[in-house]
């Protein structure tokens, strides 16, 4: 399973969350802490909704963008969840995602795309967004190439309105 395609529009989504500008991205909705964004892909409507973490911990020296993304591309498909850690990961590492403070899941790690991560199966895709649309936060456990270890932490607050709009804009 792999999904660089949506590497592309995670980093796009980050520049339009973060006031920049990006091409054929368009901002369909600020819910608290989360945002909604849709693109084409041909003629069919991408939405995705992305977080920054509110809290970062570790003795990095340096990270690039930080944040978790839900990608939906349309009645028939699962919502994908994925993480960008900001630094390539540690070869075959696995990261811890938690919903309040509960451990969930581990999620897979891959050489071609060194800083994502993801839910194992479209089952934990399914899982994590239930989770997340119940909880109140997430921590995400990580550990880069180099061995430096970063705790992120994310508000679910709004996430489930954004989730439920993404649905019903990309069916």
């Amino acid at each position: 399973m792999f999904r660089a395609p949506y590497i592309i529009m995670a980093l796009l989504s980050l520049t339009l969350f973060s006031g920049g500008m990006a091409y054929a991205q368009i901002l369909n909705g600020k819910f608290k802490n989360w945002a909604l964004f849709t693109t084409k892909e041909g003629s069919k409507n991408v939405c995705y909704i992305t977080s920054n973490p509110i809290k970062k911990t570790g003795d990095y020296k340096h990270r690039g963008d930080v944040y978790i993304i839900v990608t939906y591309r349309g009645a028939g498909t699962t919502p994908e969840v994925s993480v960008s850690s900001g630094f390539p990961f540690k070869k075959d590492a696995e990261v811890s995602f938690a919903v309040d403070k509960k451990p969930v899941m581990m999620l897979f790690t891959s050489e071609e795309t060194p800083e994502m991560a993801w839910a194992k199966s479209e089952k934990d895709d399914t899982t994590l967004v239930g989770m997340m649309k119940n909880g109140n936060n997430v921590i995400v456990n990580e550990v880069s190439s180099k061995g430096t270890k970063a705790q992120d932490t994310y508000s679910l607050n709004g996430f489930t309105d954004s989730y439920n709009k993404m649905i019903s804009n990309c069916k």
